[in-house]
């Protein structure tokens, strides 16, 4: 980017994109702690009380994070950090829709996209890495794309890579989105390898991953094999290739196919070389999860540029028809007369972009008062460029350019005040005043908006129209497949679509159940659990049932933790236990109960007929036994 132009910065549409995420708050906090646990945040919990630099299956932060949330609030305050971070995906969502050049429309409505995307709501329903990892992709994809529009990228680009950093030592997947982003700028933003900013970004994001990657080659790179065992369970990549559609058909929200359609085709246009970079990172991305045989909601978060992109196109694309059909005639009179007050101080010559469409191109700059705007066509290509006064554009909807088939258009011009380049949103202020937008844009916005920055009421309602029954259906789905808002048995019938509902269920009556069996037995008879979720639950609630017996558990980062001293004489056994398997351990396997859940409803744990059983007679120590007792899945 040359060094002597100037950044241009969007007006954020706050009250409308707030409004949004107060109504998914709402949504979340009324239903947080509903049901209860779950196996995982357990887990979390417990990894966080236990802290090291890494763990089998995860990087340190979200098991700190865990630990304090219990340590300030039990469940809520873990599940206050999900709805954080889902509350960060939506205004996250809205801000690259200002980047893109959405307005307020469209920058409530990118917020609305995700709020309502299933994939979204279902991921905050608990706390863990993936709401994590989602909240920082979206961060990600905005800090860059700042970093590539602004006149001094330095402290952006760091910015991107601090939180990609942060991002690395919650979810290794971060990895994918850096691959993928440098593979974006070398396809479409080259020239911005070769300034230091991006360098810098994936110097910090190392330096800050180095403890984890540290810990992970001293202890063999568990993390590697766990990805292994998971891709098994995909059945590697033909079983992650085949899975994929659910992601963009099924995940993302089927009532939402038509915007992020819209964005793909949006960022894919040739006239929007700028923010062409996303969609060769989307294309890596794919790719790497389906060759690593990775689940399928991995990509999510690429949804949310395509989200972004879909509504600013869509946005435009309203205001065009809507000038069209007449509905802005006397706007488009009050408009170029607006235009004509501020020719004298225009500067010839000015090079207008065209926002909607995402052209890059020369922004126009006010030599009356020194200030412009920062210019794209010394990085990337030259875009729209009109010569002539930027104020007789304005007066006549000359300069714009179709964005693709649909027309979207509009460009943007400087008014007599010379301010920098804003893109306005409803409810909000135009930094710096006076500016004010060509072509077809200004027909439905100079008249109405030209102190306020709104758009004009006509288009946003237009929008409004067009997307709100989409929007509410996704919404609906979304919070009875991904929220407990249903009742436990209907919950149950839904586990085919999301099992982990259910997996928020029952947790206490487990506890009780192993309480109860433990009571008659010594105070020094340990119990072994047979996975993370169920020793987690009693190392968590069992306290406040009474149950202090030291937990053990040979699942994946319970391995570092045993194996206990001393011989194991007696012990409770707890979990998916086979019989048989047991009997391998022990010469005397007695059932004292099955799991249990009310009738009519079933959990992971019913499901798989988890019981308790007392285990005798050892056939070894407890360091014999124990590399047959652990297992990574």
């Amino acid at each position: 980017m040359s060094g002597n132009v100037m950044a241009w910065r969007p007006v954020m549409a706050w009250r409308p994109v707030m409004a949004v995420a107060a109504v998914a708050a709402v949504a979340h906090l009324a239903v947080a702690t509903r049901f209860g646990w779950h196996h995982d945040e357990f887990y979390y919990v417990v990894c966080g009380r236990h802290p090291m630099f890494g763990y089998v299956d995860q990087p340190p932060i979200a098991p700190l994070l865990a630990r304090l949330g219990d340590a300030a609030g039990g469940l809520l305050g873990v599940r206050l950090l999900a709805i954080a971070a889902q509350l960060g995906c939506i205004v996250l969502a809205a801000a690259l829709a200002a980047r893109f050049g959405g307005r307020g429309a469209a920058q409530t409505l990118a917020a609305a996209a995700v709020a309502a995307s299933p994939v979204f709501v279902a991921a905050s329903m608990l706390f863990g890495t993936t709401v994590l990892d989602q909240v920082v992709w979206a961060a990600v994809f905005v800090l860059v794309t700042r970093a590539l529009q602004e006149s001094r990228p330095a402290r952006w680009w760091a910015a991107a890579g601090t939180v990609a950093g942060v991002g690395l030592e919650t979810k290794d997947t971060v990895a994918v989105l850096m691959l993928g982003i440098a593979v974006g700028l070398l396809c479409h933003r080259r020239e911005v390898l070769r300034t230091p900013g991006p360098w810098i970004a994936a110097a910090l994001a190392l330096a800050l991953a180095a403890p984890n990657l540290v810990w992970d080659a001293l202890h063999g790179w568990p993390n590697l094999t766990m990805d292994r065992v998971l891709s098994r369970q995909q059945g590697g990549p033909l079983g992650s290739l085949l899975r994929f559609p659910e992601l963009p058909l099924l995940l993302g929200g089927t009532a939402l196919i038509g915007i992020w359609y819209f964005g793909l085709r949006w960022l894919a246009a040739p006239e929007n070389r700028e923010f062409r970079w996303l969609v060769p990172t989307a294309g890596v991305v794919v790719a790497v999860f389906i060759a690593g045989g990775g689940k399928v909601y991995y990509a999510a978060p690429l949804l949310v540029p395509l989200f972004a992109a879909g509504v600013t196109r869509m946005e435009a694309a309203t205001r065009r028809r809507v000038v069209e059909r007449g509905a802005g005639g006397s706007i488009a009179d009050a408009g170029r007369s607006s235009a004509s007050s501020t020719s004298t101080s225009s500067t010839t010559n000015a090079r207008t972009s065209n926002i909607s469409t995402g052209t890059d191109s020369n922004y126009s700059t006010n030599t009356s008062t020194g200030r412009g705007t920062g210019s794209k066509a010394e990085d990337s290509g030259g875009g729209n460029k009109c010569t002539g006064g930027s104020s007789s554009t304005v007066g006549s909807g000359s300069g714009s350019t179709d964005g693709d088939s649909s027309g979207d258009t509009g460009s943007k011009a400087e008014g007599s005040s010379g301010a920098s380049r804003d893109y306005t949103g409803g409810n909000s202020s135009n930094i710096g005043g006076g500016s004010s937008r060509s072509g077809t844009d200004s027909s439905s916005a100079n008249a109405s908006a030209s102190d306020t920055g709104a758009e004009h009421p006509t288009v946003a309602k237009a929008l409004r129209r067009e997307v709100r029954l989409p929007l509410a259906i996704s919404f609906a789905v979304s919070l009875a497949v991904g929220l407990p808002i249903l009742p436990p048995a209907a919950a149950t019938a839904l586990r085919g679509v999301n099992p982990e509902l259910m997996q928020t269920y029952g947790w206490p009556r487990v506890v009780r159940q192993v309480a109860d069996a433990a009571a008659a037995l010594p105070a020094d008879v340990p119990i072994f659990a047979g996975d993370f979720g169920e020793a987690g639950a009693l190392a968590v609630l069992g306290p406040g049932d009474g149950l202090r017996r030291p937990v053990y558990s040979g699942h994946d980062s319970y391995t570092y933790w045993g194996p206990p001293a001393g011989s194991p004489e007696t012990v409770l056994c707890v979990g998916k236990f086979r019989p048989d398997e047991l009997r391998r351990f022990w010469g005397r396997v007695d059932e004292i109960a099955p799991i249990t859940l009310p009738a009519g409803l079933t959990n992971g744990e019913t499901a798989q007929r988890a019981a308790i059983y007392l285990c005798r007679q050892p056939r070894g120590s407890w360091a014999q036994l124990w590399p047959q007792l652990t297992h990574i899945d």
